[in-house]
């Protein structure tokens, strides 16, 4: 039992990863246009690739695993129960380690620990130079919140008194 447990967590963890991964996928896309960000953009295509190696060496492990069980359940009523217990716990075994290993291969293969350690956060001046200016908003969020009071508050007054 405490294998399966192992198994469902890594491929838990995987799965996280690869929707993390993707989630923020348009980030280094928009980085790629800028010669800055390129470099960037790509070591994070890199990291995407890694990961997916990674899913599709776990996806072919877990097609071998399930050839595997077939197999073993056929034998299970012509074969004692010592011989079935240590075969199941060889393949759990042997499918843990792939799932565990396909992580380290992606990784060598990729050089996904120097891509990931090397990116860094770039905040624009534009960003960090931000104030607001009068009472909590700037002077273009006050122009256009006074004109969604013009808006507003007459079409409501109209249409209260109109019964429908």
């Amino acid at each position: 039992m405490t294998t399966i447990v192992q198994i469902l967590t890594q491929i838990f963890l995987r799965v996280v990863k690869l929707i993390l991964c993707f989630a923020f996928a348009p980030i280094p896309i928009a980085l790629a246009a800028d010669d800055e960000g390129r470099g960037k953009a790509i070591q994070y295509f890199f990291f995407s690739a890694s990961v997916g190696l990674e899913a599709v060496i776990i996806y072919l492990a877990t097609n071998i695993y399930s050839i595997g069980l077939a197999g073993l359940s056929s034998t299970v009523g012509s074969t004692n129960a010592i011989s079935t217990i240590v075969a199941m716990l060889f393949l759990n075994g042997m499918y843990l380690a792939v799932i565990q290993y396909a992580s380290q291969f992606a990784e060598k293969t990729y050089r996904r620990s120097l891509i990931m350690d090397n990116i860094e956060i770039t905040v624009f001046d534009e960003i960090k130079d931000y104030k607001e200016k009068i009472y909590f908003f700037n002077f273009r969020q006050w122009i256009f919140a006074i004109l969604i009071i013009i808006a507003v508050v007459p079409t409501y007054l109209i249409l209260k008194r109109k019964d429908w």
